[in-house]
């Protein structure tokens, strides 16, 4: 009887005492913030591999040896085992799940100010997400809350319109929470990052009018400037230019990335996103400027906006620049063009 008393449940602690589940967590702010900045966190995967998605199927880049994974983006013939589809699938969907984790804890947070903020975050996370998997497979499923195996409804894909009407309302939203740049710590969302986004989805879908009005304001708010020296766009990080970026620190295990260990040195049976000779020709040689940075001048096929100042090469801290004041500008004068041929409106010419 004494040894089935003691081991009676009422006396067990049976909390874990290693780690935290759901049902112990988000029970106030600092605990949601905490989950704001795992957004983050998932964010600094989605670039890791998003070159070959993008620039190594546009004939830009290509890799040192063409074979492999990577050899079928260069030559169009990318199969669905592909790890890198996989990989950056997983990487947007599971940002789109710490967002919508956030969203359905917000309401323990007390600070009316922060929990707008907070919610403003997760949603433009969620939208830009959603954005990179929409471009980059089309049709694809619409998550809008956290899911479970049984949710099955979730599981087909959505029609792109549908994807990128929902993208834009979680923009539209965000915008009005979010605070401007300069109340918040560089990395975080802000409404210039917002309504940049929001920009380039209108002028994806084609209404220019809507790009042009949000992109001229962002020009008249004064906030953000183009860099005079072109270098310090990618290596003076954190600069005037730019309006979201994600960022990295040199030489830290969880913070570093190693894209730009692939984009310059890389190694033996490594090494992508590589510089092929059509871009190279493309680029205006009289533009010395540019050019030293677009190529590593001691090794030309190298991309120089990614050098690493690391001292481990697969550990390094460039910051991923999603959006720059540089693209506003040409997205502004695309969304005058509005599809022309021409124009002779004076802000776009100049």
């Amino acid at each position: 009887m004494l040894l089935c008393y003691a081991c009676s449940p009422e006396k067990l602690d049976l909390q874990p005492i290693s780690s935290i589940g759901d049902n112990a967590f988000y029970n106030n702010t600092k605990e949601v913030e905490g989950a704001v900045i795992a957004i983050y966190d998932g964010l600094q995967n989605v670039p890791l591999r998003e070159f070959a998605l993008t620039e190594m199927r546009s004939d830009n880049t290509r890799s040192k040896t063409s074979e492999g994974d990577w050899g079928q983006f260069e030559n169009f013939e990318v199969q669905p085992t592909n790890l890198a589809i996989g990989e950056y699938w997983t990487a947007n969907y599971n940002v789109i799940f710490r967002a919508n984790r956030v969203l359905e804890h917000l309401d323990v947070v007390d600070d009316p100010g922060l929990k707008a903020q907070f919610e403003g975050e997760a949603r433009f996370a969620r939208a830009l997400a959603h954005f990179n998997l929409v471009r980059a497979y089309g049709d694809v499923p619409l998550v809008d809350k956290v899911i479970i195996q049984t949710d099955e409804e979730y599981f087909d894909r959505d029609a792109a319109d549908k994807v990128y009407a929902f993208i834009e309302a979680d923009l539209d939203f965000a915008r009005s929470k979010l605070p401007d740049a300069g109340a918040t710590t560089f990395g975080r969302a802000t409404r210039g990052a917002a309504e940049a986004i929001l920009a380039k989805v209108k002028l994806t879908r084609g209404d220019y009018g809507g790009a042009e009005s949000l992109l001229a304001g962002l020009i008249n708010s004064g906030t953000y400037s183009l860099q005079e020296n072109y270098a310090d766009v990618f290596f003076n990080e954190g600069n005037s230019e730019i309006i979201f970026a994600i960022p990295y620190i040199d030489d830290d295990a969880n913070e570093s990335q190693d894209f730009s260990f692939e984009m310059t040195a890389g190694g033996r049976a490594s090494g992508l996103n590589f510089v092929t000779d059509d871009f190279a020709a493309a680029v205006d040689p009289t533009d010395a400027e540019r050019a030293s940075v677009l190529f590593n001048p001691l090794s030309p096929a190298e991309t120089g906006k990614f050098l690493t100042r690391s001292s481990d090469a697969r550990l390094c801290g460039n910051d991923w620049i999603v959006i720059r004041y540089a693209d506003v500008l040409l997205m502004y004068a695309e969304a005058i063009m509005a599809g022309n041929s021409g124009t002779q409106d004076f802000d776009a010419l100049r």
